[in-house]
């Protein structure tokens, strides 16, 4: 969804005990899995319908046409 935030850089937020699987996430995306950071209390998604990981992809892997 292209209206929700703009980024440069790809952000991956995990809930937790789910950190493992953002790492996993990151690390296929070919992102530091250091990365990863906690589910923000207010995600900055409208509804995460459930999932424990987010990816926000930024300019990063997404450029822009």
């Amino acid at each position: 969804d292209s209206t929700g935030p703009q980024l440069d850089t790809t952000a991956i937020f995990a809930v937790a005990g789910a950190e493992a699987d953002g790492q996993a996430i990151a690390v296929t995306l070919g992102l530091n899995p250091v990365g990863v950071a906690a589910m923000p209390a207010a995600p900055p998604v409208a509804d995460l319908a459930g999932a424990q990981v987010l990816v926000v992809v930024g300019f990063d892997l997404a450029p822009a046409e």
